[in-house]
């Protein structure tokens, strides 16, 4: 690197912590004992370069890559719910992260609320038109908008809090464990689940999946009362139904697509309503 002859030139580089920590564990693998004079050597680089990236192809644009480390606020819960309903995540070659979600123009304004969650130029914002069959083999033009972007740390992050996506097999799709623990510590303190922050966390990350893939229901004089959640797993719709003591029956929404659904019920409903008001505003009562 630091030769002018070497195809990759390049006497600014810095090694990343992550990539120097491993070269410690090698060393410490290898040479056991005597590997203390390399990994001091290490740990002086690191001390003398204040501006080491935390990992190779780190993004800079992003001001909270490890927000979602914790799930332990009703916003990052509801992010997280609208993470496991409606964004893609691909792990690329290079240890990058790729995060995705792409929503109806109609709905845009949640990629601004998303872009300033996680510190992302809202120019990243993009929008297209997307072909979409029908029925009987018409075709309509869709208006979709997107915000895309690579983090390493922010993907590690939501995979082990319980992401997934609609390309997941039936078997992962679950009620994030994280979320579930929530749910038992807050049904131990209060059965309505508004009272505790387990509880209104726990709540919001259903409101998050609601509004990713939900449908609302509206009374005779055309107001919003309650709503139904969507799924191609059953499983899923299952496990939300226990964890979440939902006493409505899951019946299927398309058997042509192979989708099911579960109506969560006036109460869950307004529950969620009340507890993280920022919610997708089509959705919401009123």
């Amino acid at each position: 690197m630091n030769n002018p002859n070497f195809p990759q030139f390049n006497p600014n580089k810095k090694f990343s912590i992550r990539k120097l920590n491993k070269f410690k564990a090698i060393f410490h693998q290898i040479f056991e004992d005597k590997a203390e004079n390399f990994i001091l050597m290490i740990e002086n680089y690191i001390s003398n370069n204040s501006d080491l990236p935390e990992y190779s192809h780190h993004q800079y644009s992003i001001k909270y890559p490890h927000i979602f480390d914790k799930i332990d606020t009703v916003e990052k819960a509801y992010w997280l719910g609208f993470f496991c309903a409606d964004a893609s995540l691909f792990v690329r070659p290079t240890n990058k992260y790729e995060i995705c979600l792409e929503i109806s123009s109609k709905d845009k304004a949640e990629l601004y609320k998303l872009a300033k969650f996680v510190g992302i130029d809202e120019k990243r914002i993009k929008d297209r038109v997307r072909l979409v069959k029908l029925k009987e083999g018409k075709i309509s033009l869709s208006k979709m908008s997107k915000l895309r972007f690579l983090c390493l740390p922010m993907g590690e992050a939501l995979i082990k809090n319980g992401k997934f996506g609609s390309g997941s097999e039936d078997g992962k799709k679950r009620v994030p464990n994280i979320i579930k623990k929530l749910l038992r510590i807050a049904f131990k303190k209060d059965h309505t689940l508004t009272e505790s922050q387990e509880g209104k966390i726990s709540l919001t990350w259903l409101l998050g999946y609601f509004d990713g893939d939900g449908t609302v229901y509206y009374d005779r004089k055309g107001l919003k009362f309650s709503g139904e959640i969507i799924s191609s797993s059953k499983a899923l719709l299952e496990d939300m139904k226990d964890v979440y003591k939902i006493e409505n029956i899951i019946g299927f929404k398309d058997k042509n697509q192979g989708t099911y659904r579960l109506a969560i019920g006036p109460d869950i409903y307004k529950k969620m309503m009340s507890i993280y008001p920022k919610s997708l505003q089509r959705k919401r009562p009123g």
